[in-house]
């Protein structure tokens, strides 16, 4: 990673959401400077600047724990860093495993004003943004040996005849198999209508705009930017 390429805030910090990298869970929300993000990348483990304590420090849980890093990825904009790591232990300092464990209500009175999305929505929303990014890496790159290359090189018939097959399973799994078949076969189906986004052009962000207008939440004359 090149921090020179990063874009620092004019406090010369940039946020660093803390991810589970087994799980996909978000940890903490913290911000680096150059000089965490150096010594993160130098020491394989999570630093951090505390504003309280005006100093970098690294991250410790409340049993004394570390967080060995596996992977940093940066955004689009170079502004906000993603630090997948191994938490070796509870992340927040009360002793949760996270430090999103409070949840905030919706208020019925304003439910046309106020949006509260849960924490495992915000997780599956940061994961199927990540497999869409590896999915488009293959598209890419069409490594040999690659299931997802293979399935992108037979064009959309392809795709379509594996998604016909994947609904199908579905649909005997959610018939006559457990909650984690049901479960699997579901995540499969998703996959493959990522895949099959990919080969059509599809951005995620025609998905959301779809998904809203569906719930009311988004006017026809609004329309997402595409990237």
């Amino acid at each position: 990673m090149v921090i020179q390429g990063l874009r620092f805030d004019e406090r010369g910090l940039i946020p660093a959401i803390i991810q589970d990298h087994e799980t996909g869970r978000i940890l903490m929300h913290a911000y680096m400077n150059a000089e965490a993000l150096a010594l993160t990348l130098r020491t394989g483990e999570t630093h951090t600047w505390s504003a309280r304590a005006r100093r970098v420090q690294r991250e410790i849980g409340a049993e004394g724990n570390t967080q060995r890093v596996v992977d940093i990825i940066v955004d689009c904009d170079g502004d906000a860093l993603i630090v997948k790591v191994d938490p070796r232990g509870p992340a927040c300092r009360t002793g949760e495993e996270t430090c999103f464990f409070r949840e905030i209500a919706e208020l019925e009175e304003k439910r046309d004003e106020v949006s509260v999305v849960g924490l495992a929505s915000m997780e599956m929303g940061i994961l199927l943004a990540e497999l869409f990014e590896f999915i488009q890496e293959r598209n890419r790159e069409r490594p040999e040996n690659s299931y997802t290359a293979l399935l992108l090189s037979g064009g959309v018939d392809v795709i379509l005849r594996r998604l016909g097959e994947q609904l199908m399973d579905m649909a005997i799994a959610a018939k006559v198999g457990s909650k984690k078949e049901l479960s699997g076969k579901i995540a499969d189906l998703f996959y493959h209508l990522l895949v099959l986004m990919a080969d059509r052009e599809l951005n995620p962000r025609d998905i959301l705009f779809e998904l809203r207008s569906r719930t009311g939440r988004a006017s026809e004359s609004r329309v997402l930017p595409s990237r």
